[in-house]
């Protein structure tokens, strides 16, 4: 699961992860965007699954009831917002109010083609 701010970045996360491509074009989600991609893991084909979730705060409350399947958690911040940066702590409470405890988090700067534009160190 992709969570983070607006405009982090975190569709082209997916669209990259699962279609292999990159597009310059942006285009916001509202409330959730799966894409589904099948892949062989150790001789067997598993399907998986990204999902990304709006980072707009009106669609906070619908959210909670998809978080208890993920197997996963990528938090995106954009390299050039230090402000998208510092809400990496709200949506790590998220995390530890919804998610069980076990699952893994890896946070993601995202952006670093804009490098000379790095807001965050």
């Amino acid at each position: 699961m992709l969570l983070g701010e607006s405009c982090v970045g975190k569709t082209c996360i997916s669209t990259r992860i699962v279609q292999d491509h990159f597009s310059h074009v942006h285009n916001s989600n509202f409330g959730f965007d799966k894409k589904s991609k099948s892949v062989e893991i150790d001789g067997k084909v598993v399907c998986v699954q990204v999902w990304d979730r709006s980072g707009q705060e009106k669609f906070n409350s619908t959210h909670s009831r998809f978080y208890k399947n993920a197997d996963g958690i990528m938090l995106v911040y954009d390299i050039t917002s230090s402000e998208s940066f510092s809400k990496i702590s709200d949506w790590m409470k998220q995390v530890k109010e919804y998610f069980d405890p076990t699952i893994p988090v890896t946070l993601v700067g995202n952006k670093i083609d804009l490098e000379k534009n790095r807001d965050v160190e």
